[in-house]
């Protein structure tokens, strides 16, 4: 199969070759058994490997800052290789970006580690995810202490991240219950930091989720570094 598609006039093409079996769309036998087996099936992996330091992130994480003296940039992380960093704007604003790994009406799987950089003013974005309206979100307080929506009550814990220290986030939202849940883990030692489950969605009138969204901490010098994100269903 063959799909080729063009963001100017939002048109796509496609076509497709037989290779010595059935006409294109002939059904053969088997067409109606569904697949067996469970494996994940991953939507978006982003490890930033293929970026370049110093460039902007790809277009396809889309920003959602009105300040447009904030950055979105790959950067280069220790040991070796690279990251995504997300850094406040003048006077300190928020930067914040979405990536879309397409309409989801099942199970998705959010991971992504995140580090918080300099000091900040506010609170940091470390995941939220998005269908009509926000459905779940995980954020880090300006003291570093993490909050995060349970139905339309914001509950703030006293965990709390330290600065310089990588995370590890995954967050699973579950649209058939209109629930979700969170593990929060210190990436170096493989310790869960934080956890809930089967937290009520913020906003329960959706029917799909569609999008992931990350920020930076508002105050001048602030920055989030982002890496190894996945989204799977």
């Amino acid at each position: 199969v063959i799909l080729v598609a063009d963001r100017g006039p939002a048109a796509y093409l496609h076509g497709a070759l037989a290779l010595d079996g059935p006409d294109p769309a002939t059904a053969v036998p088997g067409d109606d058994v569904v697949p067996s087996g469970s494996s994940a099936l991953d939507l978006v992996v982003e490890d930033f490997e293929s970026g370049t330091a110093g460039a902007p992130l790809d277009p396809v994480w889309r920003r959602r800052s009105d300040d447009p003296t904030g950055t979105a940039s790959v950067v280069p992380v220790a040991p070796e290789g690279l990251a995504g960093r997300l850094a406040s704007g003048a006077g300190g604003s928020s930067t914040s970006v979405c990536r879309s790994p397409g309409v989801v009406s099942g199970d998705m799987t959010v991971d992504v580690d995140v580090l918080l950089e300099g000091p900040a003013a506010g609170g940091a974005l470390l995941t939220s995810v998005r269908g009509d309206e926000e459905v779940a979100r995980v954020r880090a307080g300006a003291n570093g202490r993490i909050s995060w929506w349970q139905g339309a009550t914001q509950t703030q814990s006293e965990q709390t991240v330290a600065p310089g220290q990588w995370y590890r986030l995954t967050t699973t939202v579950h649209v058939a219950t209109k629930t979700w849940d969170f593990i929060l883990s210190d990436r170096a030692r493989g310790s869960i930091v934080l956890q809930a489950v089967g937290v009520p969605w913020r906003d329960a009138t959706g029917a799909t989720v569609d999008s992931v969204c990350l920020g930076s901490p508002e105050g001048a010098g602030a920055a989030l570094l982002l890496d190894n994100f996945r989204v799977q269903r």
